[in-house]
């Protein structure tokens, strides 16, 4: 589209005007905050703003600007799901990919307890790549009514479910570099695949105070947690969750509810 511009400038059938001032360091560090969205904004009463970003666009709507949001189309994956390009990194048995600029990108692989680290391929990330996949996550994040930013620290730390992943996102000065990790459950259980004792199952039955599950990283904990959460589901309980992140794969009648700022 710049270029577009540019090329219409030089031929006469628009006049091209760059203005406003350049961000300070500090506007660039708040960024995530939409600090520079603020500063975009303050240039354009008397003017009509177009953008590809939705939230900048009811923001504008909001301040009374005229404003017209431009949607970028993007290829569909199954379920109606556009098609991102984290999805390329993922095969049927990764659990979750790990992306780090100038390192080669690995997946870990196999099931809960019974799993792997595994080079996807030799090529390292570069900037442009993690960044547009940043990009892409947030931006994606905005749109889907189901997606949501857990957590978002100015230090450079970023926590967003979209769809059924969980994704951390870390940069400097919090991680010594950009970093993304990418995680998708692969398993959703019921309690009745887990062959649990039959006094077990009538000790659930009876009472559900007091339960407390421990393991290793990596053991299913939270796996099995969905499918007792399920489980009393299904036994008429009210059932709600707390925790951070909120990714447990439970029914949706079942609230789930993470910790809140102070």
């Amino acid at each position: 589209v710049l270029k577009k511009l540019r090329e219409y400038h030089n031929k006469g059938k628009i006049k091209l005007e760059l203005v406003g001032k350049r961000p300070t360091m500090e506007q660039i560090k708040l960024n995530y905050g939409g600090e520079l969205d603020a500063a975009i904004r303050q240039d354009t009463h008397d003017v009509t703003l177009i953008t590809g970003d939705k939230v900048q666009y009811d923001m504008g709507i909001f301040e009374g600007l005229n404003v017209i949001l431009i949607k970028e189309e993007v290829k569909k994956k199954k379920k109606g799901l556009p098609h991102l390009k984290l999805f390329d990194f993922f095969d049927e048995n990764t659990m979750s990919v790990h992306l780090k600029r100038y390192i080669t990108p690995y997946a870990k692989k196999g099931s809960p307890g019974n799993w792997y680290l595994s080079k996807i391929n030799d090529e390292y990330i570069t900037t442009k790549q993690i960044e547009d996949i940043i990009y892409e996550i947030l931006e994606a994040v905005k749109e889907d009514p189901r997606s949501f930013i857990e957590i978002e620290k100015k230090g450079g730390a970023t926590v967003a479910i979209l769809y059924e992943y969980r994704i951390v996102i870390t940069r400097p000065p919090f991680s010594n570099e950009v970093e993304v990790t990418i995680t998708k459950p692969l398993i959703k259980k019921t309690i009745q695949e887990y062959n649990l004792d039959n006094k077990l199952i009538k000790r659930l039955q009876r009472e559900s105070e007091g339960i407390l599950i421990s393991g290793r990283p990596g053991a299913g904990k939270s796996t099995f947690a969905a499918a007792l959460s399920n489980y009393y589901l299904k036994q008429n309980k009210i059932v709600k969750t707390l925790e951070s992140v909120r990714d447990l794969q439970v029914s949706p009648e079942i609230t789930q509810y993470t910790k809140l700022e102070r």
